[in-house]
């Protein structure tokens, strides 16, 4: 059997202290939701009191456009307003403009200058392209998900499901996408965005004893298809039928809007913020 001194030992020492020291501080984190979702509601919130000019000067050009202020939130969730960044896939600025787009939309790009770090010309085509998609679309979420992944990404996922609801067509786009619609769904409950950006209006009002919300214990969160109630029920150790009970046509409305109201007992409402992401992960799982 070898034996090793101590001054051998030493080295292997130190190399266990530091894998102990990773590892726990990982797992700490992992613990203690680094990237819950409450942690990012945090940030989105303290990204935009952090550029209160740059998202002033937003809100302005999407006003001059006819578009809502919600959007802003897009560039939050793109580039958290950092003009310099660059992905890549070689998207730059804070709005994250490919070639394809600033070419598209006249924005200069050769090797003495790139507009598209130009805060003011690179809204301007933003505002336009956003415009643009929703003539297309006439749905915001589908704004979203073509200014992410392209019009054409998104034109095949609705040939494939047959349908132009989000959730019937989501599972066809990619990963990325699907998660940048849900980020920016969050970005905009974080910022209080979330009723400018509704998706589409109901098609009545109901009375104020037909809503679930009026009465005491009960809350409500705005969230977008790819939720489903079997899963969300299971998080939160609730019975499916008190769900079902809160949540009457829960699909349909999903499925026409691309987004609903989640109604659920007040004191469920923290637990299922913390888990959300989890909870959609495991139900788009449901749907492969």
């Amino acid at each position: 059997m070898l034996k090793l001194n101590n001054a051998q030992m030493l080295p292997l020492r130190s190399l266990f202290v530091t894998l102990f020291i990773v590892f726990t501080t990982y797992a700490s984190w992992c613990m203690n939701g680094i990237d819950t979702t409450d942690n990012k509601i945090a940030y989105y919130r303290t990204s935009v009191n952090r550029n209160k000019n740059v998202v002033q000067f937003i809100d302005k050009a999407l006003q001059a456009y006819g578009l809502p202020k919600a959007l802003h939130n897009l560039a939050l969730i793109e580039s958290d307003f950092n003009r310099s960044i660059i992905s890549t896939a070689n998207a730059v600025g804070t709005w994250q403009i490919t070639p394809v787009v600033a070419s598209d939309y006249g924005l200069r790009i050769d090797s003495t200058h790139d507009e598209r770090y130009d805060l003011y010309k690179s809204t301007q085509v933003a505002c336009r392209n956003l415009a643009d998609l929703y003539g297309m679309y006439k749905n915001w979420i589908l704004v979203v998900a073509a200014y992410n992944c392209g019009a054409g990404r998104v034109n095949k996922a609705i040939a494939k499901a047959g349908s132009s609801n989000y959730a019937d067509f989501f599972r066809f786009l990619p990963n990325e996408t699907i998660m940048h619609v849900y980020k920016f769904q969050l970005a905009c409950y974080a910022n209080n965005d979330r009723y400018e950006i509704r998706v589409s209006k109901p098609e009545s009002t109901p009375g104020a004893d037909e809503l679930p919300q009026t009465r005491p214990g009960i809350s409500q969160i705005n969230i977008s298809a790819g939720y489903k109630l079997l899963i969300i029920a299971d998080k939160l150790q609730l019975p499916l039928e008190e769900l079902q009970r809160l949540n009457p046509d829960f699909e349909k409305k999903i499925n026409e809007t691309g987004s609903t109201l989640l109604y659920l007992p007040t004191d469920k409402m923290p637990d299922f913020v913390l888990m959300q992401t989890e909870v959609l992960s495991e139900s788009l799982e449901t749907e492969q």
